[in-house]
């Protein structure tokens, strides 16, 4: 590359957990099931979660998973932002199952999942604004 500053930082982004990894100080591994995974990864040259506007809009959803009647909640604090659909993945970016988001109060919005064994995941929203992916746990009952 030409006029390539040295400490110019570099990111292997994955879109699927929504994270950057700096590669520029450190090595990158993932464990990934066999398959081919071309739009997963992304370099980049600037970490966008330092980014104000879309930390706002990320903190401003919680996602929950609620034992008792094994469902996610997911609570929108942004009136400006609607949840249009959710994606559940495993913590190796597999999808679940996804559900498409309509006529249900954006505020307070409940989706029941079954069959899940206990763990980690990602659910990933795609809202009227951007794309927010969260870690979620969940316990069986």
């Amino acid at each position: 590359m030409e006029n390539f500053k040295l400490d110019q930082p570099i990111f292997i982004y994955d879109n699927v957990t929504d994270t950057y990894n700096d590669i520029r100080n450190g090595m990158f591994e993932v464990n990934l099931p066999v398959g081919v995974f071309n739009s997963r990864f992304s370099l980049r040259f600037k970490d966008n979660t330092l980014n104000v506007e879309q930390n706002t809009i990320s903190d401003a959803i919680q996602i929950n998973h609620i034992q008792n009647d094994n469902s996610l909640l997911i609570i929108n604090k942004s009136l400006n932002t609607i949840v249009e659909k959710v994606i559940l993945y495993t913590i190796l970016g597999q999808p679940i199952s996804n559900w498409k988001i309509e006529n249900q109060d954006q505020q307070n919005i409940k989706i029941p999942i079954k069959n899940l064994r206990s763990g980690i995941y990602i659910v990933k929203l795609q809202t009227s604004n951007e794309e927010v992916s969260k870690k979620v746990i969940v316990l069986d009952k």
